[in-house]
């Protein structure tokens, strides 16, 4: 048998000098956990700019009071009394049918 040379394959552009990997830069790890940047120069506001500082709202905003209809006034409307309003339906359909039956046996003893 006869043995076969294969030839590797190669990148076709190969450097001479072995690629090194940028280093991120450390600009945050500079100064310690928890300290501030150095502060930065005065810049010196005019009386003008000063004052439209000044009028700017706080950063943290005020608890605003939440609303509520308390303040509408009358009693608490409660549960309607459904039993007490089928109650004197029922009442009134009573009291006009004794109604329509006397008028219906005046008639009717009229009638005779």
């Amino acid at each position: 048998m006869a043995s076969k040379h294969l030839a590797l394959a190669q990148p076709l552009f190969i450097s001479s000098t072995p690629s090194k990997k940028k280093k991120r830069s450390r600009g945050r790890k500079r100064h310690p956990a928890g300290a501030a940047p150095p502060a930065a120069a005065d810049p010196g506001f005019d009386d003008l700019e000063q004052a439209f500082f000044d009028a700017a709202p706080p950063e943290a905003p005020a608890v605003a009071e939440l609303e509520s209809f308390d303040d509408l006034g009358g009693p608490p409307v409660g549960r309607p009394d459904l039993f007490g309003a089928w109650r004197q339906a029922l009442a009134s359909v009573a009291a006009e049918l004794a109604q329509l039956a006397a008028r219906l046996r005046a008639q009717r003893g009229a009638a005779r």
